[in-house]
């Protein structure tokens, strides 16, 4: 089972059909909020602060009473907002079935600031702290469908 992103991807545990959607679906939907919040407090891919915003640009945030403090990548909020995600689906593979999901902006305007910003300070993808809860969630996933099993 594959959860995937621009930058990455993260190998789940092996379930099949409805099970490995069900958990597809839930780490992406975390995904999205993980990234969302990390960003918020200035944090990039790697779990550290992202590089500063330039001076010229600080100064233009300043002027506009945006934060210039840390670098969060909001100035109206629609790129962040933006980011979702665009398709989950079951797939036949050679082991048997699986799922995959995508998480990407949307709109090609969004798509543009993203990888411009990511080139600035990576942030887009998956942080080690990311994938420490997305394994929690893939697990408790698991677990709750189990006991409905046993019930």
């Amino acid at each position: 089972m594959i959860f995937s992103m621009e930058t990455g991807e993260l190998n789940l545990p092996d379930v099949d059909g409805d099970l490995a959607f069900k958990v597809v679906t839930e780490a992406a939907t975390s995904q999205v909020a993980n990234m969302q919040l990390r960003v918020s407090r200035g944090m990039g891919i790697k779990d550290s602060p992202m590089k500063p915003y330039s001076k010229a640009y600080a100064e233009l945030r300043a002027e506009n009473n945006k934060n210039t403090n840390k670098r969060d990548l909001v100035w109206t909020g629609q790129m962040m907002r933006s980011i979702s995600m665009q398709q989950a689906e079951i797939q036949v593979l050679a082991e048997g079935f699986g799922a995959v999901a995508t998480i990407a902006p949307g709109g090609a305007m969004n798509r543009h600031k993203v990888a411009w910003n990511n080139v600035i300070s990576p942030f887009y993808g998956m942080s080690p702290q990311d994938l420490k809860i997305l394994d929690a969630i893939a697990e408790e996933t698991i677990e709750e469908h189990l006991r409905e099993l046993e019930q």
